[in-house]
């Protein structure tokens, strides 16, 4: 076993190159597991904390957010149920937007559109987030109870149980999930009234990671490089003159000249603190046979300038593209089509996710009770649902306003999909033409049109 795992460290002798590790190179250690094994409680703990300082204080991790919020989630994602009856279908929506409106979190603070927000924030720093599905003990309506990632207790000694990392599996699904409590005591919830929002990348992702995780040193780094320059500017722009004197001191330093323990008077040295007060910047003093020289360098040198920007690079690469979150300038003509599209891609997942692990675990919840306590109609295929996102980024909005219209006119796509990339929903929209058309005719208004299309009264 011990000859296995040595052979193993050191690559062995293989065709491939890449398995054979170079004492040139860092060696890659370990073996590989499941995805638990090799992102142990501790790691992922660590990683969060490092997370959530970059994303206080690191511009770079606050600018991606940010922008991730504004273009994913923007003013919010709308259902648009399906089912195969129409008149069910409006009555979904009307009840789950109202409930939306109105605040949806266990503390009565946040809507829905806002619980979106924080949800998102959470997968981009922490990786995580778990949401517990309640109902308010007075008036049973549905609610929200927000749990972040770093109270999903430690179970590991459990493992033989089938507890891992605070989630009890069985038969390979997540059957329970344990948090810490604010007393260090911890409790438990059914799987069924948990709401896990995470992206999983593999098959055996117990947790997620925070997708900057690969950028944390890179992003330290540059921050470490730039407050060193900035030392340094401030140093040398501090200091403007030094004295030189070529009169003897008794002790050895600067003392007399400065009148401290001497008994020199002020006539006979010219005074450091008036020149300070005169420049404005601090001024020293030298004896004979001293010299102070400045280590001026040439820092910020172009490689410098060109280490920072390969760093920043580095830290949102798998992101969004650079030259959209940092510099737009860098590319023109087709390359800002090609720049905005791959952007405009990485919200589209974005939303994806949401939209899978978030919102429709809460649209099931919200009319799956209210179907119960008979607010609402029953369907068969009641959760059956559409989602309307944000308006997606665009270079041109004009130019691609006018070629998806003309691709409603000739057939190529649907109404709905016309209205849903602009965060709309169709059968709403119809609804408001509709009250707003009764409204014209019966006050004879010239915007009253017929039910003959193109033509008006």
């Amino acid at each position: 076993m011990i000859f296995s795992n040595l052979k193993q460290f050191f690559g062995g002798r293989s065709r491939y190159e890449s398995a054979v590790n170079s004492s040139a190179r860092e060696a890659v250690t370990g073996t590989p597991g499941d995805a638990e094994q090799e992102l142990s409680d501790s790691a992922r703990l660590a990683i969060l904390h490092k997370a959530r300082q970059a994303a206080v204080n690191e511009g770079l991790i606050r600018e991606i957010v940010e922008t991730f919020d504004i273009y994913s989630v923007g003013d919010g994602i709308t259902p648009q149920s399906a089912s195969a009856d129409s008149a069910s279908n409006e009555a979904y929506d009307e009840y789950f937007s109202r409930w939306a409106r109105r605040p949806v979190d266990a503390t009565g603070r946040f809507n829905l559109t806002k619980c979106l927000s924080i949800a998102l924030r959470a997968l981009l720093i922490d990786g995580e987030i778990f949401i517990i599905k309640t109902l308010n003990e007075a008036t049973l309506r549905p609610e929200l109870f927000f749990i972040e990632a770093h109270r999903c207790a430690d179970t590991s000694k459990e493992a033989d149980l089938g507890w891992h990392q605070g989630i009890l599996f069985k038969n390979g699904k997540p059957a329970k999930y344990r948090f810490k409590l604010n007393n260090d005591n911890t409790r438990d919830y059914d799987a069924q009234h948990v709401i896990h929002v995470f992206d999983a990348k593999r098959a055996t992702d117990v947790h997620g990671v925070s997708p900057f995780q690969h950028a944390l040193r890179d992003v330290q780094d540059a921050k470490e490089l730039l407050a060193l320059v900035k030392q340094k500017g401030k140093l040398q722009e501090s200091i403007a003159i030094s004295l030189q004197s070529d009169r003897a001191v008794s002790q050895g330093n600067t003392a007399g000249l400065l009148d401290i323990g001497t008994g020199s008077k002020p006539a006979d040295r010219t005074d450091p603190a008036l020149l300070h007060r005169i420049t404005g910047a601090k001024a020293f003093v030298l004896q004979q046979g001293e010299a102070a020289e400045s280590f001026a360098g040439n820092s910020p040198s172009p490689e410098f300038f060109e280490a920072y920007k390969n760093l920043h690079k580095a830290g949102i690469a798998g992101l969004l593209p650079y030259e959209f979150v940092i510099d737009p300038s860098a590319v023109g003509g087709a390359g800002v089509r090609l720049v905005v599209g791959k952007a405009a891609r990485c919200f589209d997942r974005m939303q994806s996710v949401l939209i899978d692990t978030f919102l429709v675990p809460v649209r099931n919840f919200v009319i799956g009770q209210a179907i119960t306590a008979g607010k609402l109609p029953p369907a068969e295929d009641w959760t059956e649902c559409e989602w309307a996102t944000p308006k997606s980024v665009t270079v041109d909005a004009g130019r691609d306003h006018a070629a998806d219209l003309a691709d409603v006119q000739n057939g190529l796509i649907t109404a709905t999909d016309f209205c849903a990339v602009r965060g709309r929903s169709l059968a709403r929209d119809m609804a408001i033409w509709k009250r707003e058309q009764a409204m014209f005719r019966e006050a004879g208004h010239p915007l009253a049109v017929n039910s003959e299309p193109g033509t008006r009264n």
